[in-house]
């Protein structure tokens, strides 16, 4: 399937639903052009049909001259937005048209509706404060129920992942760090921090972007080394880097999750009230990206809730912090870890 561009092509894979955008190999050249044109023509004229005869005339009536590797002729496909389709005739058109039509498919009313539906109880009720303080006290921040409905959500996502071909043994260490990252660790941590309580406030990054946090911390400059992902949060029209995650070298931000091989490990730094910063390794467990015992999985999903758990707290210090000690974060001038009078309860 060619897009209107042409230099990358849409590859499905129906066997495991695996999408994948890959390059062409190489430019066509004027002698391949000319090539994939004549073979064009050999194949209309083994048919006598009045779509294929109108497409000839088109095709005879184009210069090679004027095709480029980027036009979909030049690869012998014909497409629906060119000319050469748009200038047959009513029923010629109408039959070229038949394949695409056939798969349009009506959407029920029920979806209509449902779409109606969201839309209108949508609610932007950004909050300004989480409502109340917390802090590290050897304690969950959230329910029982809640933890374990954030666990099925983790779930869904191994489930998704044990089921994919492209993890088996056999093809795992061939897969390159931007699909592991993309199809494991980012879907895992969205699930991990789904439904924090900061509604549109904090988002989970996957853009590339220059980690503020490692910077400050290094001393060089306004800008460190790329993270593959970060939850970022906003407060008073600045934006925070409250955690950070990258494969192998890390620069850990306030929260680091570090990824090396099969292994993921939660670290936190903590800048005490002298300005000194601590680092604390918190746990390492495996990540299970195959099925795995019952004690592995729980491993892993206690690392989760604890990341999710830390979480929660140090936006609860950010969201309560005075406005003094927020001047001193801002993003161009002063560290985006997080200090605060007390960051955990005695």
């Amino acid at each position: 399937m060619y897009q209107v561009d042409h230099d990358r092509t849409l590859m499905i894979n129906p066997d495991n639903n695996d999408i994948k955008r890959a390059k062409l190999e190489k430019h066509l050249s004027r002698q391949e052009i000319t090539v994939n044109i004549g073979d064009l023509k050999r194949k209309f004229s083994q048919s006598s049909s009045q779509l294929i005869l109108e497409l000839q005339e088109g095709v005879d009536q184009i210069s090679e001259l004027d095709l480029t590797w980027r036009d979909p002729l030049a690869s012998k496909v014909i497409s629906d937005k060119s000319d050469l389709v748009q200038n047959l005739s009513g029923g010629a058109k109408k039959s070229f048209m038949k394949p695409s039509h056939k798969m349009r498919v009506q959407t029920p009313s029920i979806i209509r509706d449902m779409c109606a539906t969201f839309v209108e109880n949508f609610r932007d009720d950004n909050i300004e404060a989480l409502p109340q303080h917390l802090y590290h006290d050897n304690t969950w921040k959230e329910s029982n129920e809640t933890l374990a409905n954030v666990t099925k959500d983790i779930f869904d996502s191994l489930r998704d992942i044990w089921r994919n071909p492209a993890f088996d043994t056999e093809f795992v260490n061939a897969q390159s760090e931007g699909t592991y990252v993309t199809d494991i660790i980012v879907p895992l941590i969205r699930a991990s921090l789904r439904k924090l309580p900061t509604k549109k406030n904090g988002f989970l990054s996957t853009a590339e972007r220059q980690s503020l946090a490692s910077a400050d911390r290094r001393e060089k400059g306004k800008q460190g080394k790329r993270p593959n992902v970060m939850f970022m949060e906003k407060h008073r029209e600045k934006l925070y880097e409250l955690m950070s995650c990258r494969p192998d070298k890390n620069e850990f931000g306030i929260l680091g999750v570090q990824i090396a091989g099969s292994m993921m490990y939660l670290n936190i730094l903590i800048k005490d009230s002298y300005d000194i910063h601590r680092l604390f390794h918190l746990c390492s467990v495996e990540i299970p990206i195959r099925p795995s015992s019952g004690e592995d999985v729980l491993q892993f999903v206690e690392a989760l809730l604890l990341l999710r758990n830390i979480m929660i707290v140090n936006i609860s210090l950010l969201f309560h912090s005075s406005k003094t000690r927020s001047e001193r974060l801002k993003r161009q001038s002063s560290s985006s870890t997080i200090s605060s009078p007390k960051y955990y309860d005695d």
